[in-house]
């Protein structure tokens, strides 16, 4: 195995956990709803648990929300229409007395965007949510005004970049200028963009869920080793990471060997297939796939209609691209590859570092110095250079 830059990158590896472990729950205590047509008595309950007035539910009314989802599950567009699935969404915010409850749900219903929940739609609940426990926005989709120019509010810690990327979302930039236009010409901001519906218009289910399940058991695979092999690298259990290596090696000859049938069947898998998190899944395999260079660049080029389309994450386009030029001895665009030695991230050969921050925006990504040192805080390590990584 290569250097320790074979690891995902920090953010797509805490993301693909939790999105593989939510594949195989061990003890599921909330579902989706697999109901086809409409429950008229889950329905009937759900209603009647919306209180009058916009305040936090009650006690005795929070613990019947969290018993309707276990019975009947979280609504679709299928069993209660847009009227219950956005009666969810409400239900949800004013959950707020228990927010561990909130983040588990919210992760539940991911899955579900561009199915039947908007991605617009749940970026804002997800804001709303931590905000409201004083955390801060991720998504940046909550705005005001100050002295009549827009900007998001409460401002974010980080930049929302790369989760609105991987909603298909456009950059906060590009967003809040539109939305500025239409108020400089006399306009005003509407109930879409102050408190905008969860449901979708249409319900569009997914054309290929066991395919979906498949790649979910690939991916949780995946993730299990690495985070064990991150666990071990912070620790100093050389002897344990060098195991899981070669633990990972094995995995990934396997997930490899998975792809290349997933692909000859199917092409690149789309939103459409297997979900939005689950075309991220099969990316963050390809990248773990460096054996296998030739087969890197094939899937690469298979993706990059999707990643034109806002079908796949550009910043993981980005990381693809820049490993399939490191396989072909070239010097990687974006900066995505790094080594860790003696405890100091290193980029690996860039070329054109001066200008590689415009690059990197235009794949919706932040600076490489602020990358770099993401990396570093999360492996426990210091940066060594931001250079050419020579």
């Amino acid at each position: 195995m290569k250097a320790r830059w074979k690891l995902v990158a920090c953010a797509l590896l805490a993301w693909a956990s939790a999105w593989a472990q939510a594949q195989t729950p061990a003890e599921p205590r909330y579902v989706i709803s697999k109901a086809d047509e409409v429950d008229r008595a889950c329905l009937a309950r759900l209603l009647a648990l919306v209180p009058d007035g916009n305040g936090a539910l009650d006690p005795i009314r929070l613990e019947q929300f969290k018993q309707h989802l276990r019975t009947c599950g979280w609504p679709g567009l299928p069993s209660a229409g847009r009227q219950g699935v956005d009666a969810a969404g409400q239900l949800l915010l004013r959950s707020s007395a228990d927010s561990a409850f909130q983040e588990q749900v919210i992760d539940l219903v991911q899955e579900r965007v561009g199915i039947d929940i908007d991605a617009f739609g749940y970026a804002w609940l997800n804001d709303t949510i931590q905000v409201q426990h004083g955390r801060p926005q991720q998504f940046g989709t909550l705005i005001a005004a100050e002295g009549g120019t827009l900007g998001l509010s409460p401002k974010p810690e980080r930049t929302p970049r790369f989760w609105r990327d991987f909603l298909g979302l456009p950059p906060v930039e590009e967003w809040l200028a539109g939305l500025q236009a239409a108020l400089d010409a006399g306009g005003s901001l509407d109930a879409a963009v102050l408190s905008p519906p969860l449901a979708m218009g249409a319900y569009r289910p997914l054309t290929e869920p066991e395919l979906r399940r498949r790649v979910g058991r690939m991916v949780n695979r995946d993730q299990d080793l690495r985070g064990e092999a991150i666990a071990a690298m912070r620790q100093g259990d050389e002897e344990r990471r060098k195991a899981l290596d070669r633990q990972i090696e094995r995995i990934d000859a396997e997930n490899r060997a998975s792809l290349r049938d997933i692909f000859d069947r199917h092409g690149f898998p789309t939103p459409e297939m297997i979900g939005r998190d689950g075309v991220s899944s099969v990316f963050v395999l390809v990248q773990h796939a460096d054996d296998d260079p030739v087969f890197q660049a094939h899937a690469l080029a298979l993706a990059e209609p999707l990643m034109q389309r806002r079908d796949l994450s550009r910043q993981q386009y980005a990381m693809l691209a820049d490993r399939v030029l490191l396989a072909q001895d070239q010097p990687q665009l974006y900066g995505t590859q790094y080594k860790v030695e003696h405890g100091k991230v290193a980029v690996l050969p860039l070329t054109d570092p001066e200008n590689v921050d415009a690059r990197r925006a235009r794949m919706a990504m932040g600076t490489l110095a602020s990358y770099l040192d993401t990396v570093a805080r999360q492996l426990g390590a210091t940066v060594e250079s931001t250079g050419s990584g020579n």
